[in-house]
């Protein structure tokens, strides 16, 4: 396979994925392309054009035509230097300066819906230079300048950054699709349209309610109310399939997410100090969605493979969640089709999390204990998994204890008594 050229243009990576073609009129066509590690969406510059016959006609982004035309005219450009020429349908792009200087996404008031407006532009010596058209109107600059300011200040008030990823999703899904953030009922309308599910709506609202409240915009958010759904648990031989048939980092988040029930978020965030090899535990310290900080045991089988990994960083798992995630998606689906079985489509990274959460409740019934391990503060978030537990399929381990000493051994093991007959004190513990 032959290997991108191409690099981010932000982080430099060669990561991309192809994000699809800009046909402009002429026949001249853009690749477009995205970035696999941070996620900035860019385009090439090899554009044909005729520099000096033909400009671009200048937009109202208040328009709704987003359509943009280049219209051949007979004026000419101005302070051309004598060593720099553009003969008639040349690529530049091959030439040591581009079309446009940078990338077309590096630019100032760049949307991909909206091409770029001017009003005049010049040749200077190694560079295309474009004056924006109207700089005070609502368009593709205020909108990026208005998104920029507005993810910094909900760093700056302490948001989540669960939350604030989730902003960013929907603000740049909306500049993506030509949507002015800054028009609530063209984003309303856009949302109304879409084949989403309710929750998903429902997000997407309340995420442009926060943006609309912090540059005090006033609209009526539509009703989209939150459905209750059970979620789905997977059998333990399926979560097992998972960790045995997943690379050896992508297998030892998926064991800790196993065995402790932590959030994704969570899961990243723990570092080597929150890691105790000789106890045998792992401590939540940096808990998402104001949950409570928690110390949970791991099992023998997870410390010998976090004794395997380097210690590079002072993370047990330094990768970005967006790269966790897409690398599992893929795993996962290359299984699901290995092994035949498309319930492992289902199996989100959160599943895991509620596989937990479900066995736990399972083999002890004390929903203040699942709570505890799960760092809700409220009672209400945990008692969904009481209705996950088949009663009727019980089994226990039953054993008898002739004596004090015995007695206390059950209990360590985590037997509950039960009763006592002939003398000798019964105990159980669910298989």
């Amino acid at each position: 396979m032959t290997k991108l050229a191409v690099k981010c243009p932000a982080c430099g990576s060669k990561r991309l994925y192809r994000d699809g073609l800009r046909y402009l009129s002429g026949g001249a066509i853009i690749q477009r392309w995205l970035c696999r590690d941070c996620g900035l969406r860019f385009s090439e510059s090899n554009v044909k054009l005729n520099i000096a016959s033909q400009i671009f006609e200048a937009f109202d982004s208040r328009n709704d035509n987003h359509e943009q035309r280049i219209i051949t005219t007979n004026s000419s450009v101005k302070e051309v230097p004598d060593n720099l020429s553009f003969p008639v349908g040349e690529n530049v792009a091959s030439h040591s300066f581009a079309v446009v200087g940078k990338a077309l996404s590096n630019l100032p008031y760049y949307s991909s819906k909206h091409r770029i407006g001017v009003t005049d532009t010049k040749v200077t010596e190694n560079l295309v230079t474009v004056e924006p058209l109207n700089k005070g109107q609502a368009g593709a600059a205020v909108t990026i300048n208005a998104k920029t300011e507005f993810l910094e200040q909900l760093r700056r008030d302490g948001y989540s950054t669960n939350t604030i990823a989730h902003c960013n999703y929907y603000l740049k899904l909306f500049e993506r699709k030509g949507i002015n953030i800054l028009h609530p009922e063209e984003v309303k309308t856009f949302i109304a349209d879409q084949k989403w599910q309710t929750n998903s709506k429902a997000t997407a609202i309340a995420t442009y309610g926060i943006f609309a409240m912090h540059i005090h915009l006033q609209w009526t958010p539509p009703r989209y109310k939150y459905d209750q759904k059970i979620p789905f648990i997977p059998t333990e031989k399926e979560i097992d399939d998972l960790i045995a048939g997943c690379g050896k980092k992508t297998s030892l988040l998926l064991r800790l997410l196993k065995e402790t029930g932590a959030r994704v978020t969570e899961a990243l965030r723990i570092k080597w100090t929150d890691v105790d090899l000789v106890r045998g535990t792992v401590s939540i310290n940096s808990p998402e969605k104001h949950s409570l900080p928690r110390i949970l045991k791991i099992s023998p089988t997870l410390i010998s493979m976090l004794n395997t990994l380097p210690r590079e960083s002072e993370y047990v798992i330094n990768r970005c969640r967006n790269t966790v995630e897409s690398t599992y998606q893929l795993q996962r689906n290359k299984l699901a089709r290995k092994l035949g079985n498309p319930r492992l489509r289902q199996i989100r990274l959160h599943t895991f999390r509620h596989f937990f959460a479900t066995m736990l409740y399972a083999k002890t019934l004390k929903i203040l204990l699942v709570q505890q391990a799960l760092g809700h503060k409220s009672l209400l978030n945990t008692q969904i998994y009481t209705h996950l537990v088949n009663f009727d399929a019980d089994e226990y381990n039953v054993q008898v204890a002739e004596d004090l000493e015995e007695a206390k051994k059950l209990l360590e093991a985590g037997f509950d008594y039960v009763t006592d007959m002939n003398g000798s004190k019964l105990f159980r513990k669910r298989k």
